[in-house]
């Protein structure tokens, strides 16, 4: 897990906005139940696939990945929902029960 103090995660956004790198800023909104993560935590996810910061590590931050690199295309933000829950057909799977609220904003290079 890449944990940035908020200020290291601003300015690592400030300087990509200022060399046009295309990026989305997640932010944890909301939770409920258990997570890896509370509101709050944040991660930048570059469209080369790059990350800084985390959400929860795992399956959630793949699929936030996923999400972000879909918004960019759309250059849209959103208000995304993700359940922890155990698949049984994916034993590897999001199993920490909970639910969590993720705000994703593209910055894109004008």
């Amino acid at each position: 897990m890449n944990l940035l103090n908020p200020a290291a995660l601003y300015q690592e956004l400030s300087q990509a906005k200022e060399n046009k790198q295309a990026l989305a800023l997640a932010t944890v909104i909301a939770t409920k139940g258990s997570t890896p993560q509370r509101a709050g935590a944040k991660m930048l996810i570059y469209r080369d696939g790059k990350l800084s910061g985390t959400v929860g590590g795992g399956c959630v931050e793949a699929d936030v990945v996923g999400a972000a690199q879909r918004l960019m295309r759309q250059k849209k933000a959103e208000l995304c929902c993700f359940e922890l829950i155990a698949d049984p057909g994916d034993p590897d799977g999001d199993v920490c029960g909970g639910i969590m609220e993720i705000f994703i904003e593209p910055y894109l290079p004008e």
